[in-house]
């Protein structure tokens, strides 16, 4: 398969770009009309495009699950990447289930149309609030581990076998992403590599957009991700956390939060140049992208910025956000595919 760069067995994946080894991510963009720098308020309405609700597809079969986690400061998010799917008609295969850490953060994800999970023993793990976390700050700490326990209770939940896809609402995505799920690996992650994160000992592989398959090597690693948190709090970033236990080379020093017996998770990275994170998509594109290249984007994460808001008003300004209930996804996809071709680099303050 073209989007599988390295198959892990046990051993971490190489990449077969720019020289060097590492784990690989994703990368998404989406374009709206005239809208000003703020998010979309809490309390906007609902996104009223049409779209099938139950639990079966356009065929009749069991549909595939896209889990999210967000809390009320990411309500703006949630709207984009429910607009975007039913944009996509990714609806008629995939429902959208959002973790929720609070009774509040539920009822605005149940206005939107949406039906929240809500695991109970988080549900006073963080003080409500509209106003999004800013990066490695205690709220951001608290949001990224109830996301894990989230994760965690979810695999433990879905039956063995079952397989879904974990991407953060700071997401777009370009097309269908799922035949690129390799069949032979339990989870496949997202690149986040970036200038100050690349090479096999870092924490390339992306703990918020990733394929995984449910069976006791998942369900054991999730386990361990929560137990890890809970042993050495002075991990504060679950990405880290997670590539220690899923590079052999560096899960040994936190032999406590594995589980006897547990066998390594089989993992594999993404294409880069298909899953592209938020330093791929704004600041390696040079003076845009090719045509070729453009067209291959499946999804982007627009990490890589500091703030919320300056996260939300990039996006916007890369025509990567769907925002708009009315306009067509021929339009949608036409607009954020040629700014990826015409938009040069986005650098850093």
């Amino acid at each position: 398969m073209k989007s599988l760069l390295a198959t892990i067995l046990s051993v971490p994946c190489v990449a077969a770009t720019a020289g060097y080894s590492q784990w690989l991510p994703v990368l998404l963009a989406v374009n709206s009309p005239r809208h000003d720098d703020n998010p979309i308020p809490a309390s906007s309405t609902a996104s009223r495009l049409p779209g099938p609700i139950g639990q079966l597809n356009h065929l009749g079969r069991p549909r595939n699950t896209i889990l999210t986690f967000a809390t009320a400061g990411y309500i703006h998010w949630v709207k984009h990447l429910h607009r975007n799917l039913r944009h996509l008609r990714l609806d008629r295969q995939s429902e959208l289930r959002c973790c929720v850490p609070d009774n509040t953060t539920a009822a605005l994800i149940r206005a939107e149309g949406l039906r929240p999970v809500l695991p109970v023993r988080l549900a006073a793990s963080l003080t409500p609030s509209t106003v999004a976390a800013s990066f490695l700050d205690s709220r951001y700490v608290a949001t990224l581990r109830a996301r894990v326990e989230c994760i965690s209770s979810w695999t433990s939940q879905q039956p063995i076998g079952a397989k879904f896809m974990f991407i953060d609402t700071d997401v777009t995505l370009f097309s269908n992403p799922w035949p690129h799920f390799p069949k032979r690996v339990d989870m496949a992650l997202l690149d986040d590599t970036g200038p100050s994160q690349k090479g096999p000992t870092s924490s390339t592989l992306n703990a918020g957009c990733f394929f995984l398959r449910v069976n006791n090597a998942t369900r054991s690693l999730w386990r361990s991700m929560v137990r890890m948190h809970q042993l050495h709090p002075e991990i504060r970033n679950d990405q880290v956390a997670l590539n220690h236990l899923l590079n052999l080379r560096r899960r040994d020093a936190y032999q406590d939060s594995i589980e006897p017996g547990a066998r390594p998770v089989r993992v594999a990275a993404l294409a880069p140049s298909t899953f592209l994170n938020g330093y791929r998509f704004y600041e390696a594109r040079r003076n845009g992208f090719g045509v070729a290249e453009a067209s291959q984007v499946v999804l982007a994460h627009h990490n890589w910025i500091r703030g919320d808001i300056e996260k939300w008003r990039r996006a916007r300004d890369f025509h990567a956000l769907a925002i708009s209930d009315t306009e067509p996804a021929a339009t949608f996809l036409s607009r954020a595919r040629a700014a990826m071709r015409h938009k040069s680099a986005w650098s850093p303050k």
